[in-house]
């Protein structure tokens, strides 16, 4: 049967799931699986599910939605643990509410399951937004005239998502000749992003980058291109953003500070 949905929103929710997955899961091999089915009342249900990481504690409900609405996330885990800060999931969680489809996280036994509900629709399909004014676009207009065109923009963040709305974001709305992005390959992506960034005219990085295995600082990261002579823009992209984190991003060399 056709399946009637956002093909956008739900590849931004089922990608991070899936980097989720791979990210926190066993450490030996976390056994990605997706699955399709129908489901109740004529739904249809993906499930992206992997081995938990025997060495973080068991997911519980209260943490699982402190991690869906940001809230007290800290009092259960670190972001350098289990599912990182959080952002990513909070993210996923305005697409599936955009989206009308309901997401749900949970563990069983050593199997985790992050779960996508898309109710049955018999609306016709919708039209891709490339293909249609955005009606809703004139309450979101800013004026950026003065931004230059034609910058080189580069960036690292340990989310796909976030990665991949950033880079659809700047090139719609900047104007940039190109906007490249790290951090996709893990830790390796590294050396990559810090030999090609100072080419560049723009910076983006986020401050906490959990990569599989190991944790690193986008503000040492940021503080050493700083050091090396770049004179272009740097930018901390995170969603720690307190008068303590931005007075550290300050004295590290950051220019400019965005939220996620």
């Amino acid at each position: 049967d056709n399946v009637q949905l956002d093909s956008q929103l739900m590849d931004l929710i089922l990608d991070n799931a899936i980097a989720n997955a791979t990210k926190h899961g066993h450490p030996d091999g976390p056994n990605v699986r997706i699955t399709v089915k129908g489901g109740s009342n004529g739904s249809t249900v993906f499930e992206v599910s992997n081995l938990a990481n025997p060495n973080n504690e068991v997911l519980s409900a209260a943490f699982v939605a402190s991690m869906f609405s940001g809230e007290e996330r800290d009092q259960f885990h670190s972001s350098s643990n289990l599912l990182s800060s959080g952002i990513g999931l909070q993210h996923t969680q305005l697409a599936a509410l955009a989206s009308g489809t309901d997401i749900s996280l949970r563990q069983e036994g050593s199997l985790v399951i992050f779960q996508v509900v898309q109710p049955r629709s018999d609306a016709p399909p919708s039209v891709d937004q490339n293909d249609q004014e955005d009606t809703d676009a004139d309450a979101d207009v800013v004026d950026i005239s003065a931004f230059p065109n034609g910058l080189d923009m580069c960036c690292i963040d340990d989310s796909r998502l976030s990665l991949r709305t950033l880079e659809c974001g700047l090139m719609r709305h900047t104007g940039a000749a190109k906007v490249d992005t790290y951090g996709q390959n893990g830790a390796a992506d590294v050396p990559r992003f810090m030999e090609h960034a100072p080419r560049t005219d723009i910076i983006i990085l986020d401050n906490h980058l959990d990569f599989p295995g190991q944790h690193m600082s986008g503000v040492e990261l940021l503080r050493t291109i700083k050091q090396e002579g770049f004179q272009g823009l740097l930018v901390i992209r995170s969603g720690n953003t307190s008068d303590e984190d931005i007075l550290q991003y300050r004295e590290a060399g950051c220019h400019c500070i965005l939220g996620k």
